[in-house]
Formats: C-alpha cells, sequence, structure tokens
C-alpha cells in the first residue's frame, strides 16, 4: 500500500502487505514487502530491522541449498508416494495371481505326475468326453483332434508316472480316465487310449510291454470296441 506522496522508480517491486511511508520516493532497485526477513532492502532507502538483526540477503542465500535438497526430495518422493497408494490397491490382486503362478510352476517342476493327470483329465473328460461303440470319430472330426490331444496327454502321464505303474495308485489313475480295474490288478502298463473300452479282472497281471488298441481304423474313420481280460491272467 502506498502513503499519500509516496512515488516508485523504475524496477521497483512492491510486495503483498507493503505499505510505504508518506511523501517518500523509493529508487529502482528496492524490494518491498513482507516477510520482510525473506526481502533484500537497502537500508539506505527503505527502513530496516534493528542493526543487530541477521542480514536478510545472506539469510536467504544460506538456507536456500536446503530448500532447494527439500524440494527435490519432495519431488523423488511424491511418485513413491503414489506408487505406493496404488500398490496398495495392487498389491493383494498381484499376490494372489502370482501365488497361483507360483503354484502352477512349482506343481509342474516337482510332481510332474500331478500336472500331467491334470492336463489328462482335462482333456479327457473336459473337452473329448467318454469313447463309445456308438461315436466314431470321422477324419477331421472334433472328436478325433480332442482324442489325440487326450492320447497324447495321457501318454506323457504314463511317462511321468512310470514308477508309479504296478501299484494301486496306478491303477487309481487309470480308473480316473474311465478303465474298469479289478480289485488287486497289477497293470506295469498305460494300457490303451480308449481306457473307455477297457476292463481288466481282478488279481491279472499286465507286463510293462503290453499294449491294446481299442480302436479299428476304417477308410479313415476310427470306431471302437471293448477289450476285456479275464481274472488272473498273466
Amino acid at each position: 500500500m502506498l502513503q499519500a506522496g509516496a512515488s516508485l522508480g523504475e524496477g521497483v517491486f512492491l510486495g503483498n502487505r507493503a505499505a510505504s511511508k508518506a511523501n517518500t520516493t523509493y529508487d529502482k532497485g528496492i524490494w518491498m514487502g513482507a516477510p520482510a526477513e525473506f526481502l533484500y532492502q537497502p537500508a539506505a532507502t527503505v527502513p530496516t530491522a534493528n542493526p543487530g538483526d541477521p542480514d536478510p540477503h545472506h539469510l536467504c542465500l544460506k538456507w536456500l541449498p536446503v530448500m532447494l535438497v527439500l524440494s527435490l526430495a519432495e519431488s523423488a518422493a511424491m511418485p513413491l508416494y503414489i506408487s505406493f497408494v496404488n500398490l496398495s490397491v495392487m498389491v493383494p490382486l498381484v499376490a494372489q495371481s502370482s501365488a497361483y503362478l507360483l503354484l502352477l510352476f512349482w506343481t509342474s517342476r516337482l510332481f510332474p505326475c500331478a500336472w500331467s493327470l491334470m492336463l489328462t483329465l482335462v482333456y479327457k473328460w473336459g473337452v473329448y468326453g467318454t469313447f463309445r461303440e456308438d461315436k466314431p470319430d470321422a477324419p477331421g472330426s472334433w472328436g478325433l483332434f480332442t482324442s489325440q490331444l487326450y492320447a497324447s496327454a495321457a501318454a506323457g502321464l504314463s511317462n511321468s508316472c512310470e514308477p508309479l505303474k504296478g501299484t494301486s495308485a496306478w491303477n487309481a489313475l487309470l480308473r480316473a480316465q474311465g478303465a474298469d480295474i479289478g480289485a488287486g490288478a497289477c497293470c506295469l502298463s498305460g494300457l490303451c487310449a480308449e481306457l473307455d473300452m477297457m476292463r481288466v479282472g481282478k488279481g491279472t497281471i499286465i507286463g510293462p510291454d503290453a499294449s491294446f488298441g481299442a480302436h479299428i481304423l476304417d477308410k479313415g474313420v476310427y470306431s471302437y470296441a471293448p477289450i476285456v481280460v479275464g481274472e488272473y491272467c498273466t
């Protein structure tokens, strides 16, 4: 605010809440404003604080590096803060998804038999279905394509679960794919790809090199028929 009779010369900066004296001329290069301790005011033309007070100009220069460091720190921390806020929402979702992926990965590496079984059962019951005598698969059909996918997965299961063959656990895996395995049977092979068509009697022993084919290929069409191995056969 300028009092009556006050005038400002060239280049004078009049700050917020500044008040001049009446009938006073302020030459160029004068800084006026509040708070006064942060503004440069030559003592010859503008009244200043007490003589014992520190030089505001030097005070500004003294704290300028600190202000710059704090400003840079705030600028650097802002993205981290924003990221933290976003992560507080995203971390649970990412952690849950990562846990599922890690579970699948370690299952495939540490438990290949379980992984192969899962794929085999998905292809068998979720994609193809049941092999039946009244359901042949024609060339180029979806049934023939998916049956080959299942056969490939079943072959992988047979290889990865080699140590289980001849045990009740292997019989359970064969039954899970549709085979009819009698009590006490010992199956040392993967039997055949069309396990719905396979029946093994109780007490029977199937050697490791035994293989069966429950399909008949006629003019490119796959038809299926049951295979029965009686009880206590070797």
